[in-house]
């Protein structure tokens, strides 16, 4: 499995990839931990700090979800997950 951001103008433009399995699996861990917000706000704000994660499974499946650097949010309206500061700073890491 890896993690890319794509941009949000197309969903598909890769703009960074994060492919370090130990750390893939570190990210994935924070996402099933992170609590469930299921009364996200705002969503429609500013398009700036939205990007797409992308998690490419090892089946060939590919699974996409809007993320907000600000305020550190996997979002799939109603709901979105509240992820944990070292998700964000992996995250902006990727895309310097």
């Amino acid at each position: 499995m890896y993690l890319c951001t794509v941009r949000p103008y197309d969903g598909k433009t890769e703009l960074a990839a994060i492919k370090d399995q130990s750390q893939v699996d570190s990210l994935v861990r924070m996402v099933l931990d992170a609590p469930v917000d299921q009364n996200i706000r705002d969503v429609n704000q500013d398009n700036s700090d939205l990007y797409f994660l992308a998690f490419h499974l090892k089946d060939g499946i590919t699974v996409t979800r809007a993320y907000r650097l600000q305020p550190n949010l996997l979002i799939s309206v109603p709901w979105g997950i509240k992820l944990p500061r070292e998700f964000r700073t992996a995250i902006e890491d990727a895309l310097r």
